[in-house]
């Protein structure tokens, strides 16, 4: 309720000031709310049909909220995790869902005022269902920048927020959760942007309405803001804003300079003025992102000056207003809108926008909230290790120090918080546990799938490298067949991303920023390939290799080295950290893996026999391990990024 209210008010002025030349540059101010709307960029000359004025819009007991794209998908998305009776939604169940309840331009009931064709979507949005039902492409390749030219625009933040509720007091959770939604549109600065919003969701249960507000809501921002990489222009973006709320600059002067220092001087990388992009990007994550978080701030945890903010603050004001009116709407609760505004409707129409649901769309958010909180029981038992007490109407949840349950501050705190320090941060961050292990492909799985992935599980693995999880033996041309890998992310669960033989723990907070297969010279009869990735943790990143050099030729073994050389050169690898594993079949020693180590500026950081791992500006240990059934150990290292 909180969300449509503020995304209705919100309505009235989108896109009505997006800067630049003309009437659609001159902003807002405070002195504007009550007074006449202007039109939008694409009213033609007319103001919103929704309200003359600015000012709120309210829908009262008999009248019906309608669905719009700031809340719709999320109704989508939560439909999804009732109806497979899941936590993690797969590539398939998001890509199914979307074609089942979004209308294509071809099929569409609506139209708009011209005659048009509309099904409310637009940019990336509209590029990921094209993608899915034009080319049968699943997240998240639906979002993948050389599909989705659209990737750093605002969806991806308008459509995730609710999974962060999903998963009380565990952001790392709620993360894992939104992981591939999030990636169905949006990479980058758009996906950072949508964390962001998640992990303040998730941490909005731990607020205590009854106390001050805005020092609670500052401390879990400050905690959002973690999420941000260094260096990346949504954290720029949040810096400022929160400076100059500090200094005490009025709130129009910020979103001015905000204007001028991103989309006109393109400070921090914001380099999408330079694209020619229609309307100079108004849809962009990064502007509107910049734009909420003034209104965050300024707004103070107060739920009305908050939206009102939001509404006046220009480009796609209905996001943020959406956005920041359901993180307040579901601190306050149902009674104090009620009191701030009156009685308001219970009633909400999906099929003002989608299609295929029970009973012609229409839904209420009672019966909506009901379905939310059996996810979260769900979510509360089998990702939070928690128990339901329905007696007593309360979720037990361990305390996990990492996310969750820290001390919220009194006052805002005066200065950064020491973890929002990027070189800190890296000091102080937990090392990442890298297992690699030959899972004995041919000798072992399926069956041993399990036993793998207990092994996995007992010693807490961050990153997973397996070898023998392809079908490589006397084959022609590259491998294809993974179903050994594919039986070992089944056995791991929904905590698990595999790509080819790599696999990352998102519920420990990894996520793949890029992966690709390059091949390697093969053996008397093994086809040879090896797989690189780099993966993201929070502020770090690090890259992998994962190889199994040819078990029977010594020369093959050389060509292999010399292409791990290569890869261990590759461009998406430059200025971080690398860790070369594998059965290398071959001692960790031998002058063939030693002529890998000495021209890739790499050192042996464990071995045991020609199991390895070969490590470059990392510091850590390694050991092995008992893996059976596999013929081999595993090869267990726990590194942490060196400092420059």
């Amino acid at each position: 309720m909180g969300q449509s209210l503020a995304n209705w008010t919100g309505l009235v002025t989108e896109m009505d000031k997006i800067g630049g030349p003309g009437p659609h540059g001159v902003f807002y101010t405070r002195d504007d709310w009550g007074k006449p709307d202007q039109p939008s960029i694409w009213g033609q000359g007319v103001p919103s049909d929704l309200s003359a004025t600015i000012d709120w819009v309210l829908r009262r007991p008999g009248e019906v909220w309608g669905a719009d794209d700031d809340t719709d998908i999320e109704y989508i998305y939560q439909h999804l995790l009732d109806q497979h009776q899941t936590t993690m939604l797969t590539p398939e169940q998001i890509r199914d869902g979307w074609l089942t309840h979004i209308y294509s331009d071809e099929n569409t009931p609506f139209t708009t005022a011209d005659g048009k064709a509309e099904n409310f979507l637009w940019v990336s949005n509209q590029r990921a269902h094209d993608l899915m039902r034009e080319q049968s492409l699943l997240p998240p390749e639906t979002s993948e920048p050389n599909h989705n030219p659209h990737f750093d625009m605002i969806d991806a933040q308008l459509t995730t927020e609710i999974f962060g509720l999903f998963a009380p007091g565990r952001p790392d959770i709620a993360l894992a959760m939104a992981h591939l939604p999030i990636r169905t549109t949006g990479r980058e600065n758009a996906a950072w942007a949508a964390e962001f919003y998640v992990v303040m969701h998730a941490l909005a249960s731990g607020i205590d309405s009854t106390r001050p507000v805005k020092p609670q809501l500052f401390a879990i921002a400050e905690r959002a803001r973690q999420q941000l990489p260094p260096g990346s222009y949504n954290a720029d973006m949040y810096d400022f804003v929160q400076e100059q709320y500090q200094q005490k600059v009025p709130w129009e002067t910020v979103r001015d300079s905000l204007h001028k220092k991103y989309q006109i001087n393109g400070e921090a990388g914001y380099d999408l003025s330079t694209r020619n992009l229609y309307c100079n990007g108004c849809f962009a994550a990064g502007i509107n992102f910049g734009a909420s978080l003034i209104s965050l701030f300024y707004g103070e945890g107060d739920y009305r000056k908050t939206v009102k903010l939001a509404v006046l603050m220009g480009w796609d004001s209905d996001n943020p207003a959406a956005t920041w009116g359901g993180l307040l709407g579901f601190i306050y609760g149902h009674e104090k809108l009620t009191e701030w505004f009156g009685p308001l409707s219970d009633e909400f129409d999906i099929h003002r926008t989608r299609g295929g649901f029970a009973n012609s769309g229409k839904d209420t958010f009672s019966d909506m909230a009901r379905v939310g909180v059996s996810i979260v029981d769900r979510v509360v038992k089998d990702e939070l290790g928690g128990s339901i007490d329905t007696k007593s109407d309360y979720w037990h949840i361990p305390r996990f120090e990492e996310n969750s349950l820290f001390e919220l501050p009194e006052e805002l705190p005066k200065e950064v918080h020491d973890n929002q320090n990027p070189e800190k941060s890296r000091n102080d961050a937990e090392p990442l546990a890298v297992l690699s292990l030959n899972i004995y492909g041919h000798g072992t799985m399926p069956a041993a799938a399990t036993r793998y992935a207990q092994l996995v599980t007992d010693h807490n693995v961050d990153l997973l490298a397996v070898q023998e999880g392809v079908e490589d033996w006397q084959i022609q041309g590259l491998p294809t067949d993974y179903r050994r890998a594919e039986a070992l992310a089944s056995a791991l669960g929904n905590c698990w991303v595999r790509r080819y033989q790599v696999f990352a723990n998102r519920c420990r907070g990894l996520e793949f920023e890029h992966n690709e297969r390059f091949d390697m010279t093969d053996g008397p009869n093994a086809v040879r390939t090896g797989e690189l990735v780099v993966v993201r943790r929070g502020v770090d990143r690090f890259g992998l290799i994962d190889v199994h050099w040819d078990h029977e030729s010594e020369r093959v073994r050389r060509a292999n080295s010399r292409e791990t050389t290569a890869a261990a050169t590759s461009p998406h690898l430059r200025g971080i950290p690398l860790l070369v594993v594998g059965d290398f079949n071959t001692a960790c020693d031998s002058a063939t893996t030693q002529a890998l180590a000495s021209s890739t500026d790499l050192s042996l950081l464990y071995g045991d026999g020609i199991d390895c791992g070969f490590a470059r500006d990392v510091k850590g240990s390694g050991k092995s391990i008992d893996a059976a059934p596999s013929d081999h150990p595993g090869i267990l290292l726990k590194v942490t990024a060196l400092q420059p």
